[in-house]
């Protein structure tokens, strides 16, 4: 058999493990939107997971949460339904061999709730098994002293990666500099270098991190900030400091942290400015595993520096923090960002449009409103109208419409102003 034929098979079957009177009780009770997610849900399992006893225990899982969710919004119980589920939940059971004091009921079904998202465990997973620690690869759900439950699991994998890196002390790297390409010497032992490659075990096992085996793109590259060192006979040795990941397709950092996923530390930020100064980058992305751990541009001390870079590079900073700068530090007066946002194309940064003229400008941005009627497309002119000016607040959207003699837009616009109830 071809391997694109077992991949097939093994598809089919995991979701042959949601039965068609599964999926029509998800339709009817979650939507169809949520039956049709099922089939994505379970390849995307397959492709993070890897494993029979991983894909088979998240899945199974996963069936419960769907179940959890039905139970709280099925107001109309049936014998049926009942039945269906006590069925389920009996599989479940039957699995792990569950007895009477840790089986699960209908009675305790949140044990099985994903708070969290489907997306975001599966993100959190591949980034434990992605660092090929021994005693979360061989983990037995279920197992004496194991976890069952996807908090639990996320808990115990959280604990064993504590503690190997506790004993995985080794931090220095072998001097194989004439391999990296040196992107910043600093002078002072620190340097910045690319690593040629999306992933890197060695920069992982020495920064307690996956190496970005996680979640790599074709077009990542590993960025790594060492600083030279000597070991006891004499010979050069490196230790690094920051892992950033760099996209050159989108000329972007995604993760950006220190030793173990922490947030870079103060003391580098020295280091960082240069980085994203460069000509190659443009924005900081961020995402990936603990995203909250990346570096960000609010995480300079130095607000003004922070107002310099971003008017350079809109890119580094987010929406809400843009916004944050313009109201606190700028004042609501930022010619760079209103010029970058004014030079726009329709189609990109919309929100950024809106979110600006409504928070930052208060409501009155003539400039942008100019450039809405200019364009003319009338699904801007609602939107704009409807989030930012109030319909009976912005005349000029309805004499420019009236202008343009599209009767259907006219009446879209006039019975939009009779039934705004924003207050003026």
């Amino acid at each position: 058999m071809l391997l694109f034929e077992v991949g097939l098979y093994e598809s089919q079957k995991y979701n042959a493990m949601f039965s068609d009177t599964f999926r029509r009780y998800v339709s009817d009770i979650l939507g169809t939107k949520h039956r049709d997610q099922l089939t994505a849900h379970v390849n995307e399992v397959s492709k993070v997971l890897k494993k029979d006893d991983r894909i088979l225990w998240f899945i199974r899982l996963m069936k419960l949460n769907f179940l959890a969710l039905m139970t709280k919004k099925y107001k109309w119980w049936t014998a049926g339904y009942e039945q269906f589920e006590k069925k389920e939940i009996n599989k479940f059971n039957k699995a792990y061999k569950l007895n009477d004091h840790n089986k699960v009921t209908l009675n305790n079904l949140s044990y099985a709730e994903f708070a969290s998202g489907i997306e975001e465990y599966l993100l959190m997973l591949n980034h434990y098994y992605s660092m090929d620690i021994p005693s979360i690869n061989d983990y037995d759900f279920g197992g004496e002293d194991n976890s069952l439950s996807i908090d639990g699991v996320i808990e115990d994998f959280s604990e064993l990666e504590s503690i190997w890196n506790k004993t995985n002390k080794s931090r220095n790297i072998t001097d194989n500099s004439s391999e990296w390409e040196t992107v910043i010497d600093f002078g002072d032992g620190f340097v910045w270098f690319d690593l040629g490659v999306p992933i890197c075990d060695v920069e992982g096992r020495a920064m307690g991190h996956c190496g970005n085996a996680g979640s790599s793109d074709a077009d990542d590259v590993v960025f790594s900030l060492r600083e030279k060192n000597k070991n006891p006979a004499g010979a050069t040795i490196w230790k690094p400091h920051l892992t950033f990941i760099y996209n050159s397709r989108e000329k972007s950092f995604g993760e950006m942290k220190g030793y173990k996923n922490h947030p870079p530390k103060i003391k580098y930020h020295k280091y960082i400015v240069p980085l994203i100064e460069l000509d190659m980058v443009n924005k900081l992305a961020g995402g990936g595993y603990k995203p909250k751990n990346n570096f960000k541009i609010t995480d300079l001390e130095d607000r003004n520096l922070q107002v310099e870079l971003v008017s350079k590079k809109p890119g580094l900073a987010n929406l809400d923090e843009l916004i944050e700068l313009a109201k606190t530090v700028k004042k609501g007066n930022w010619p760079e960002i209103e010029q970058y946002i004014l030079d726009s194309p329709f189609g990109t940064n919309d929100y950024l449009r809106v979110r600006y003229a409504l928070l930052v400008k208060n409501g009155n941005w003539p400039e942008i409103e100019k450039k809405i009627l200019d364009n003319g497309d009338i699904e801007y002119i609602m939107h704009y109208s409807g989030m930012v000016k109030d319909f009976r607040q912005w005349p000029e959207a309805e004499a420019h419409l009236r202008k343009a003699g599209n009767q259907e837009d006219i009446d879209r616009y006039v019975n939009k102003m009779g039934n705004s109830d924003r207050s003026t």
